[in-house]
């Protein structure tokens, strides 16, 4: 059977259409890194909750060159052994100080949608609700790991909102209510 160049062009067509649509379909990393950290004070409950966006590749792959182990956080949530990884983790480089007095998170739990983790820490809080605060945060996540790494925090103090952006190196600042 002889081919002329367009029944050629016909067969191959399809082929070249079908590899192209498979190399294009493969997960490739996102260009930028970013982190949204929400905390809300309530002074009437005395508690401080904290909520924290990040990539869930980003933290995996931060997890496993800091502990050597590989971490899937979307079939993690029961895990004991990673919570302690991730507590460990938001502990060392996100600090929260309230006029002067250091606030320790207790990690919650997590969930994973699509490819971001949410977080969620919760801290007791010992301040007047009509007394004037200096609340300090220090957030470093995955600076170690990704240079190009932006945290954004946005603060609800009994109903006040302020919103700050970190980007690295800068790791601290300061919101007053």
């Amino acid at each position: 059977m002889k081919y002329n160049k367009y029944s050629i062009i016909f067969l191959i067509f399809p082929i070249l259409l079908g590899l192209l649509f498979l190399c294009s379909s493969h997960k490739t990393a996102h260009r930028y890194y970013f982190s949204l950290s929400e905390m809300k004070v309530n002074t009437d409950k005395k508690t401080l909750e904290l909520s924290c966006k990040l990539f869930t590749d980003d933290l995996e792959d931060a997890l496993m060159k800091l502990n050597h182990s590989k971490v899937d956080l979307a079939r993690s949530q029961d895990n004991k052994a990673v919570q302690k990884q991730v507590q460990d983790y938001l502990h060392e480089r996100f600090k929260i100080v309230i006029n002067g007095m250091a606030s320790t998170t207790e990690l919650i739990g997590f969930e994973t949608e699509n490819d971001v983790t949410w977080f969620y820490l919760e801290a007791k809080v010992t301040v007047v609700k009509t007394a004037p605060v200096k609340m300090k945060v220090m957030n470093s996540l995955l600076y170690d790991f990704l240079p190009e790494q932006t945290n954004v925090m946005h603060v609800i103090w009994n109903e006040k909102e302020r919103t700050e952006k970190l980007v690295h190196p800068d790791k601290e600042v300061v919101f007053e209510f």
